[in-house]
């Protein structure tokens, strides 16, 4: 290491010791190569990174320098398979294998684990309040040896202790669940009937259903940044008029269960909501396109072609920006939604 401003310069290709690893480039003839690398501390973001052996690795994201190995008290081959953090306390929540841990996020100790056994965790989320962890998972088989059982948990965010479990049997495995911004409200796909539950919370985590209608042949459910709508579609849907497939959009009321389809060409893989507004982002692997769909006002539609093969797509937290994972290209597209 030879000290240089306003860091450390690493004059090797390969530096592998307690703090961090880096990697250099490459080049040709052999030559060595500099890279500038900041070590300047950050006490503020931490990144968790779940490892093969059950361990998570804590990593400071301003200076990319690990500050600690967690080992997890499971077996070493289980996988590290959900990472979560509780909004304001110190705590982190581990799905290792099958069972779950709470974690302390400073120490790394092991506080409790999951009040649950389980054959499987699906999801894991943390309530916006805080007061909930909240899984979805098969518990195992029923008594029949038969059907795999599937469940919604509801546990302490602080003690881990189960609060409630409910029987989500008829739902599609793996569970498909999207929860309102409160953490509260949950809408989970069925399997076996058209229609998506809703498992209303009313801030305690029991209560009724409702059923949203939706076809069996729909896909992931995407929740509005106002919580006011579920986006899905049905993908080939078979026409006699047109002699040919085609995709429907659906947009549900998460309050009266009222849709509204919109056919469109087939080859719809994936959506994505604005976090800010209303407004859908659609994925078309077939035809290479994202097309902007603004739900306010005129309803405008703008289409952008974004490769060879696009499979996914993310939207930025201001909703400005989408980005666009294209398995036939070199890289990832990021889309202007403003400009398009």
């Amino acid at each position: 290491l030879e000290e240089g401003n306003p860091g450390y310069r690493v004059q090797a290709r390969k530096i592998d010791y307690d703090l961090m690893v880096i990697d250099g480039v490459m080049v040709a003839g052999e030559q060595e190569t500099v890279l500038p690398v900041s070590l300047i501390p950050n006490p503020g973001g931490r990144l968790f990174v779940g490892l093969e052996g059950a361990r998570v690795v804590q990593v400071d994201v301003a200076s990319l320098i690990r500050m600690q190995t967690i080992v997890l008290p499971v077996a070493p081959q289980s996988p590290i398979r959900h990472l979560r953090l509780h909004p304001t306390q110190d705590l982190l929540y581990v799905v290792a294998g099958a069972g779950g841990l709470v974690l302390s996020s400073l120490t790394g100790a092991t506080l409790t684990e999951f009040g649950v056994e389980v054959a499987s965790i699906d999801s894991l989320e943390v309530s916006a309040d805080g007061r909930y962890v909240l899984a979805t998972g098969i518990a195992g088989m029923d008594p029949a040896g038969i059907v795999e059982q599937k469940h919604l948990w509801f546990l302490d965010a602080e003690s881990g202790v189960l609060v409630t479990d409910t029987i989500l049997s008829r739902a599609r495995s793996p569970v498909e669940v999207a929860w309102q911004p409160d953490g509260m409200d949950a809408y989970v796909y069925r399997a076996t009937s058209s229609g998506i539950n809703r498992l209303t919370g009313s801030r305690t985590p029991a209560g009724g259903r409702v059923v949203l209608r939706a076809s069996d042949s729909s896909n992931r459910i995407i929740l509005s940044a106002s919580g006011e709508y579920l986006y899905t579609w049905d993908d080939m849907i078979y026409s006699f008029e047109r002699s040919g497939f085609y995709d429907s959009l659906v947009m549900l009321s998460t309050e009266h269960g009222d849709a509204v389809f919109q056919d469109v060409t087939p080859g719809v893989v994936a959506l994505a909501a604005s976090p800010v507004r209303e407004a859908l982002f659609v994925l078309n692997e077939k035809l290479g396109t994202l097309t902007l769909m603004d739900l306010e006002g005129e309803g405008e539609q703008v289409l952008v072609p974004v490769g060879r093969q696009p499979i996914a797509l993310t939207v930025s937290g201001d909703g400005d920006r989408v980005y666009v994972a294209d398995r036939g290209g070199p890289g990832v597209v990021v889309v202007d939604v403003a400009s398009a």
